[in-house]
């Protein structure tokens, strides 16, 4: 009803909770119970970032039930420590592996996502008719952060949209044939979870762990060490703060060294040798 653009990923926090509770009655839902869900799930070695965002939703739930008076009250449910944000990123090497791994559907997805940082609900919502000419125009109604953007198709950006456009027919259960209407899909329908086949991938590449939110950060990271300036990366990538670059720390070690062979070109116009005097060197100079 509110319009979220996360219905996928809501749906999937939701399912281990459905398969947990089962039919119990929402008034039989104590804090106890709620707590007993959350060790089973640590226990499965689930982060407690990806269970708070299970349980935040049964929170919700119980909050619409009770504004709505189905319930007078709901459980106090907890909320675990998060560690640090990550910090991951692909490697070019890592990253042509990986990709490799995937199903054909997903990898224009991926490649896309490698270039420009883009967020994986922006990357669904793409439709042929955000293409115009040589540029890809975002609608603010599908951007996180509701402010739309154009992004200019060059080289191998340029080359996926080519080769997904000559991936739009498919097949229909019935034998007729269709043609999709979103840049990236699933006979015809938008790209919807694909965890399971991206940790596959990354496991059959090696670098197990790794998340597609990853190749936000790596495309940010290359932007600003090919010298693309924080102000134009933020555009392409659709930040509106800087926050992402203190965040991760995205500066370029070519800026680094530059830093330091500033800093001892600096120091090295300095007089080696000490220019503050003794007292009595001073006295006996005084005398004379």
């Amino acid at each position: 009803m509110n319009g979220g653009k996360a219905l996928p990923q809501f749906k999937a926090h939701l399912k281990p909770i459905r398969d947990y509770f089962g039919d119990t009655k929402a008034s039989r839902v104590t804090a106890r119970i709620v707590d007993r869900y959350i060790e089973s799930r640590l226990a499965e070695k689930k982060l407690g970032s990806t269970v708070n965002r299970e349980t935040a939703l049964l929170r919700h739930a119980f909050r619409l039930a009770i504004e709505n008076k189905v319930l007078s009250a709901g459980p106090k449910i907890r909320r675990l420590k998060e560690s640090s944000p990550r910090t991951g990123f692909f490697g070019l090497a890592d990253f042509e592996k990986t990709v490799s791994f995937l199903p054909d559907h997903l990898q224009g997805f991926a490649r896309f996502g490698f270039l420009c940082g883009w967020r994986k609900s922006e990357l669904r919502s793409l439709a042929w008719a955000a293409v115009d000419g040589r540029e890809l125009r975002l609608g603010p109604e599908h951007s996180k952060n509701g402010i739309g953007r154009v992004l200019v198709l060059e080289g191998e950006l340029w080359s996926i949209i080519e080769r997904q456009r000559k991936m739009r027919e498919y097949e229909n259960a019935d034998g007729t044939i269709g043609f999709s209407s979103y840049v990236f899909h699933l006979a015809g329908q938008p790209i919807g979870d694909f965890r399971k086949a991206w940790a596959s991938a990354c496991k059959k590449a090696e670098v197990p762990g790794k998340l597609f939110h990853d190749l936000r950060r790596t495309a940010v990271r290359n932007m600003r060490r090919a010298h693309v300036s924080e102000g134009v990366a933020m555009l392409i990538s659709g930040h509106r703060t800087r926050s992402i670059f203190e965040r991760y720390n995205i500066i370029d070690d070519h800026e680094l060294g530059e830093a330091m062979a500033q800093t001892q070109a600096y120091l090295s116009t300095l007089p080696s040798e000490s220019k503050v005097a003794s007292i009595a060197e001073t006295k006996a100079e005084a005398a004379r």
